[in-house]
Order: structure tokens, then sequence, then C-alpha cells
């Protein structure tokens, strides 16, 4: 057989360099019909089986660390690709003003399945914003790894900073960036670690 510009890509093997058994049991799976995402497998002993072979659909959601007061503009991310097959990795593209924390990628599992997301979408500092002074994401522990206390209280530390939600780490005094006051007694306010957006 010759090649041409349509075939160039190929290799032609003859059907006569295969033996007989293996065309047998290749043209055994012609007449057994599997469900989708299945292919049918010949084993040497002529037995034939279904077996997951794609994932269809999307995966889970991934979850998002940000407030309850989002920005007009945020569009969510998103899983790009058409059917994998198993053992094949789905990249994650996360929302514009959110970073990927813990991984991007889902696999096509052996059942067929995508393997639920172990990571999230976290809200970052745009690098137009150093200090992080419209942060509006859910990091809520310090650098140190202290718990952050809620805004609207006032122990263990007092203040007047009491208009913001729950306990997220923010700068509403133009420090160099977001932090919080600690439900820690002995240490007042920590600054928070907040990713920024690549």
């Amino acid at each position: 057989m010759e090649n041409t510009s349509e075939t160039d890509d190929f290799i032609y093997i003859s059907r006569n360099s295969f033996s007989q058994e293996t065309i047998s049991l290749a043209g055994a799976c012609g007449n057994t019909p599997c469900p989708l995402g299945q292919s049918c497998i010949s084993s040497t002993t002529g037995g034939l089986s279904c077996t997951v072979s794609r994932c269809f659909g999307e995966p889970q959601p991934v979850h998002y660390g940000y407030s309850a007061s989002l920005p007009g503009n945020l569009h969510n991310g998103g899983f790009f690709s058409s059917e994998s097959y198993v053992g094949e990795k789905r990249n994650y593209t996360c929302a514009n003003g959110t970073v990927p924390v813990g991984g991007n990628q889902v696999m096509c599992l052996a059942n067929g399945q995508w393997e639920k997301p172990q990571f999230i979408c976290q809200v970052c500092t745009e690098t137009s914003d150093p200090k992080g002074e419209q942060y509006w994401g859910t990091v809520n522990v310090t650098v140190t790894g202290k718990t952050c206390q809620r805004w609207e209280t006032t122990t263990p530390h007092s203040h007047s900073f009491l208009t913001f939600e729950e306990n997220f780490c923010r700068n509403p005094d133009q420090t160099s960036r977001p932090w919080c006051y600690t439900v820690d007694p002995s240490v007042r306010w920590e600054l928070c670690e907040i990713p920024v957006c690549t």
C-alpha cells in the first residue's frame, strides 16, 4: 500500500501479519453491544466483557472560597475538554480574580466517574491592589494558623471595625496586606496569607 497525504500518519500492517486467533478475537466484539462509555474486550480464553473506557459529562463543581458579596463581573471557571478516557485528566480554569489552591486537575476514574476535585479556587489579591484593600475572599486564619475573631464581636479584642462579614481577613486600615484580630487573647492581630493573582 502506498502512503498518501491522508495516510502519512498511519502504519499499514497487512492482515496476513496477524494470526487467525487474533483476527477471531478482534471480530468477536463486533456483535457485543456495550453501554455508553464502555468498550468490548475479548480475552484469550474466548470470553467477552464490557469495560469502562471513558467518562462522560462534567466533573463535580469546584468550591470557590469567597464571601457572600460577590462582584457582579465574576463568572465561573470551568473544565475544558470533551469526553475523556480512563486515566486522562482535565484541567480546571478558575474564574477571573481567583487562583487554584491545591492543584487544578481531576482524573477520569476506572469506574467511569470523575474524581472529586481536591482543590479550591481562592480569591486572590490583584497586582493593582498590592495591599489587598479590595480583597473579598474567605481566608480566616493568620499566617501562623490562628483563627480570626469575628468582626462583629469585640472579644477577646475590642475594636471599631464592626461592619465586616464573618471572620474573613480584610484590610480596613491600609496595612501592608489583609489581616484579622485573632481569637487568641494573647495575640491581638496578625497578617493573613492571601494568594496573589497571576
